[in-house]
């Protein structure tokens, strides 16, 4: 779902700036995106990331800075939104998404979503220690609450300049036509098509290694011993990147994409935190939580996609009962040989 949702960004920056239908233009940026992942592999997501960073981050603070001047400061844009929302407090209600279940459960346990992710665990394994992890996650909280921030300062900008019914695929976009300069336009252009590439790539690759390492070739000797292991990674890499075409086709709204995917590593939390903490944890309970929670999750979000209340807030149920299939089975199963953790004295 990430991955589509990837899919579905690269392709509003070609519906946009070359004019194409909306799924043609999706569908054309996805295949460049699994042509150039099956054939550069990770070297081609080194080289995106560095030019995406910088040019994202100086065209998009230029357009806020630049749109924010044009209203007249902080208390322009203030004004400008009570204008279109009919108060300040409407503007800034922080419950008109998706109600006060969303915000106050989304806090609790969006707190923990970062444990399933995988540029957690990717730093863990890359840590020379403890201490180096520790620091990289105190980091790594404090620059994720200033990428917040800065997303909704980012919103709150493009909801006050720009007017007319606009595709929320196209939001960004629309925001940068109408604030950058030529020159920097350009610059945001291509900024944001390496972005979307990049995410998507390194989306690919994750999926593509955690299939290979923990499905396919469970044992690891299995996976050292194949001779062919480049062309199977970019068969799989085709089949996992038209997977995530097909799921943007089918449902093309980004924003529902991302909450798909974000709940639905949700999922894992209870076998994560269970693991961690539970002693009578066993790993039939973490898989069927993850297998019964995920399909539950995403099937609830297609179920109620058009419902205004329970669009934004399927997760919920379907967190509740990944929780109790986890605690349910595993108190009906044995831990096997070896599985019981040591959890000190």
């Amino acid at each position: 779902f990430y991955l589509a949702a990837q899919c579905k960004g690269l392709g509003a920056i070609i519906e946009v700036w070359a004019g194409m239908e909306t799924r043609v233009a999706g569908l054309v940026a996805a295949l460049l995106v699994i042509w150039l992942t099956a054939g550069a592999g990770i070297r081609s997501d080194m080289y995106t990331d560095v030019l995406h960073f910088w040019a994202m981050v100086v065209t998009i603070a230029a357009a806020c800075v630049i749109e924010i001047a044009r209203l007249g400061g902080l208390g322009g844009l203030a004004t400008a939104l009570a204008a279109q929302y009919g108060g300040t407090a409407a503007a800034l209600d922080p419950y008109a998404f998706g109600g006060a279940s969303y915000v106050w459960m989304g806090i609790l346990v969006g707190s923990f979503l970062g444990l399933p992710s995988m540029e957690v665990w990717q730093r863990v394994d890359a840590a020379k220690g403890e201490r180096d992890a520790r620091r990289a996650f105190f980091w790594a909280g404090v620059l994720n609450a200033a990428f917040f921030t800065a997303a909704v300062l980012l919103g709150l900008v493009a909801r006050a300049a720009l007017t007319g019914d606009i595709p929320k695929n196209q939001v960004l976009f629309r925001l940068l036509e109408h604030t950058l300069p030529p020159g920097l336009l350009g610059l945001a252009v291509v900024g944001a098509y390496a972005a979307f590439m990049s995410t998507a790539n390194s989306m690919l690759m994750v999926a593509v290694a955690a299939i290979l390492a923990d499905l396919i070739y469970l044992k690891p000797d299995r996976l050292g011993r194949q001779r062919a292991i480049l062309g199977v990674t970019r068969r799989l890499t085709w089949g996992v990147g038209v997977a995530g075409l097909l799921i943007a086709w089918a449902r093309p709204d980004i924003v529902k994409l991302i909450m798909t995917a974000l709940w639905g590593s949700g999922v894992l939390l209870p076998a994560i935190l269970g693991g961690f903490f539970w002693r009578r944890a066993t790993s039939a309970g973490a898989l069927w939580s993850v297998v019964v929670g995920f399909l539950l999750t995403t099937g609830l979000g297609f179920w109620w996609k058009d419902d205004p209340y329970w669009s934004a807030n399927y997760w919920i149920p379907g967190l509740g009962v990944t929780v109790a299939v986890f605690v349910l089975v595993s108190l009906a199963t044995r831990q096997r040989k070896g599985e019981a953790r040591d959890f000190g004295p």
